[in-house]
């Protein structure tokens, strides 16, 4: 029996949001503990990955512009992220965190907002890749 129209779509969209959020609070909960921003943005780039390839892998069928995408998606993911904690390592810190990681309240704020913004900028290569 075949899946109901837009059960993938669901799946993904749904799936998506939890990995996302499960990603960036687990992240926060090591941060408050350790009181480092030092992976904020490797976790951000992390899940733009996990994000793309979870998607794609949940795809009964690989279509060209899906398998463009994706890949597209994963190398500026790796690029950015790249960069992010090549700073951070050579900087030792990132300031705008300095009041925010002494508050963990306002530190998860920080991190739920990155998981929003990883969220929505990924909803179109989600639903691209939801289609059957």
């Amino acid at each position: 029996m075949d899946d109901p129209p837009g059960n993938l779509m669901g799946q993904t969209l749904v799936g998506a949001l939890v990995l996302d959020m499960g990603i960036q609070w687990i992240g926060w909960a090591v941060a408050v503990k350790l009181r480092t921003e030092k992976f904020y943005d490797f976790l951000g780039s992390i899940t733009f990955i996990s994000l793309a390839l979870g998607s794609m892998l949940l795809a009964a069928n690989y279509s060209p512009r899906q398998i463009l995408v994706t890949t597209m998606v994963v190398l500026w993911a790796l690029r950015l992220g790249t960069f992010l904690v090549v700073r951070i390592l050579k900087d030792g810190q990132d300031k705008r965190f300095d009041e925010a990681k002494q508050n963990p309240f306002m530190f998860f704020v920080f991190w739920t907002i990155q998981g929003v913004w990883v969220y929505s900028t990924s909803l179109p290569f989600l639903l691209l890749n939801a289609q059957s």
